[in-house]
């Protein structure tokens, strides 16, 4: 066991990618000791990739290509602008909301990063946004894309961790409304002290009204593609086809301008999403099986047992580990490296699988916006040519949010199993 995870640890320092640091540190145990089987790897990674749910993911990410491509993007973003108005911080609230609807289109904090800030950063820069500010804005948006369903991190935890993707979608849902409401509500309070208002987008209902007509489509994408899950209709990979021939439909039959090169652009990435996806979902299956056989989980049961039984404490501890890993991991590894580790301890200690996913995704949204490793957070620097340094000291009272609404619904997850037990799917 402990040369299993010496040999992950020293792969990692060394730069080795992440999948053929947990292959090897998973193969090489079995070649020096032959405790079990060599045929159980194989067969543990075929396993953990023969998922047809995984392909949502990928999916997903397609669609949200498309609908950037064919302007749905823009339309969402004049809607949000319409609702905001003339108030302070109105630019940068708009942007949150934007990506909010984004978020609920293609489940991904880095595509709704990339998305809405290629549009909101120059608009806000020139109403006189500090460029951090509005490059911490675009990414503090992304991370939304993590938690409001459909969510891909949510659908790589429940594949893992043989958790109802729908019942997921559902826990998910109110957390991540409250801290895109508590993100506008700080923002706020930031344009008030910086005397950030717009100055030609008065709120009006009949611009709201013209808004919400052009951006039909768009509102109304979300209600198909969630609704067809929530009602049974379509599991979570039939719905991501539904919303990638959906933005197929807008594209190339509403709007028409959808560019061959784009499509293809837009199938090349979900492939090389979908192929890391499954390389990195396969060794961690075996990694995960290892540990199991190693038990593992049972000794840092155990461990955890001896300093405390008291559910709200692990959680607290747990939640401090994901914002360390978060630090230095991109998402996917997190959630496959912690989640076979985690799980069966929480099981023991009874806490809901169901909410123990969507605090992961807490921590993980607090790992897109920090240094060294944070996704959104390099990709908002860039968009914005700001460094790292200037865009984190804005990016300090947003994760302060996430941190309060994490800490909250630890010691009240009533919040986040509301909807689930609402329709019975939390247990």
């Amino acid at each position: 066991m402990e040369l299993m995870f010496i040999v992950f640890f020293a792969l990692l320092l060394i730069g080795v990618p992440i999948y053929a640091a947990i292959g090897t540190a998973t193969i090489l145990p079995l070649m020096v000791y032959g405790e079990f089987s060599p045929t159980m790897l194989p067969q543990t990674f075929f396993s953990g990739i023969d998922n047809f749910v995984l392909m949502a993911v990928a999916l997903f990410i397609i669609s949200g290509a498309i609908m950037q491509a064919s302007g749905l993007t823009d339309d969402i973003l004049e809607v949000a602008d319409s609702l905001v108005g003339n108030i302070p911080g109105g630019v940068g609230i708009s942007t949150i909301l934007a990506s909010t609807l984004f978020a609920a289109l293609t489940g991904s904090g880095l595509a709704a990063t990339v998305a809405i800030g290629s549009i909101t950063i120059g608009g806000m820069i020139q109403r006189g946004y500090k460029p951090p500010l509005a490059g911490a804005l675009s990414a503090t948006g992304g991370a939304l894309g993590v938690l409001i369903p459909p969510s891909n991190p949510l659908i790589i935890y429940g594949v893992l961790s043989s958790t109802s993707i729908g019942t997921l979608f559902m826990a998910g849902m109110i957390p991540g409304l409250l801290i895109a409401l508590s993100f506008a509500v700080v923002m706020y309070f930031i344009g008030k002290r910086y005397n950030l208002r717009t100055t030609d987008n008065n709120f009006s209902w009949a611009r709201v009204g013209r808004a919400l007509w052009k951006g039909k489509w768009g509102l109304l994408a979300p209600v198909i593609i969630l609704g067809s899950i929530y009602s049974g209709i379509a599991t979570p990979t039939e719905a991501a086809e539904l919303a990638v021939f959906y933005a197929l439909f807008y594209g190339l039959v509403i709007r028409r301008n959808v560019k061959a090169s784009q499509l293809v652009e837009a199938f090349r990435v979900g492939a090389v999403t979908a192929a890391v996806m499954l390389a990195m979902t396969g060794v961690a299956s075996g990694f995960g099986r290892l540990t199991t056989l190693y038990q593992v989980p049972q000794s840092l049961g155990n461990w955890i047992a001896s300093i405390t039984d008291s559910p709200e404490l692990v959680l607290l501890m747990l939640l401090g580990v994901l914002i360390i890993t978060g630090m230095f991991m991109e998402t996917l590894s997190q959630i496959i490296i912690l989640t076979p580790i985690f799980v069966p301890i929480l099981a023991e200690l009874g806490i809901n699988p169901v909410f123990f996913g969507v605090l992961l995704v807490l921590g993980i949204e607090m790992g897109f916006l920090t240094p060294p490793v944070g996704g959104n957070l390099f990709v908002a620097t860039k968009m914005s040519n700001s460094t790292i340094l200037q865009v984190s000291k804005y990016e300090v009272p947003f994760i302060l949010v996430i941190l309060f609404w994490a800490i909250f619904l630890i010691f009240f997850p009533e919040i986040v199993l509301f909807l689930p037990n609402l329709i019975g799917g939390a247990g």
